[in-house]
Formats: C-alpha cells, structure tokens, sequence
C-alpha cells in the first residue's frame, strides 16, 4: 500500500470545482451527491467542471462526465482513471 493518498488530492480538487462551479456548500458535495438530482447539475455545468478539472492539471474527457458521471464519486473515479482513447 501507497503512502502518499492522490485519492483525497482528486477528491479534495472535485468537491472545490463542484462546489464554485454550481455554488453549492462542501456539506452538500458527498461522495453519494447526484450531480444532476441533488446538486442542480446540466450539461453545460459538467462541461464547465471538466474544463475546470483540466485546468488544475487533471486528465478529464467533457464526452466521459456526461455521460458517465451521475455522482460526484463517479466523477473522482473519471479523474482517478481516465478513459483511454478509441
């Protein structure tokens, strides 16, 4: 096992993009929070989301966080492994 945690440096940047991205409280960014249902998300935020992501250095594909993160744990998993390209 690893010492160092990139987990919660993912995790810790994904709740900071969500929250100034669709102006929500960290309390309401749980790993559990539907970005659509709970947070209030459309495509153009997850769009805004990613790009936000990218511009930290993170590897995220606009194309991957719409269609496959529902959850703010989907979207860490996204950052965490990104897609390899077709």
């Amino acid at each position: 096992m690893s010492d160092t945690q990139p987990d919660t440096k993912i995790s810790d940047a994904v709740t900071e993009v969500v929250m100034h991205i669709l102006s929500v409280s960290e309390d309401q960014v749980t790993p559990e929070s539907r970005l659509a249902d709970d947070l209030d998300a459309d495509s153009l935020d997850l769009a805004e989301i990613a790009a936000a992501l990218v511009a930290r250095g993170f590897v995220v594909d606009k194309a991957d966080v719409k269609a496959r993160a529902s959850t703010v744990a989907d979207l860490v998993a996204l950052v965490n492994a990104p897609s390899e390209p077709a």
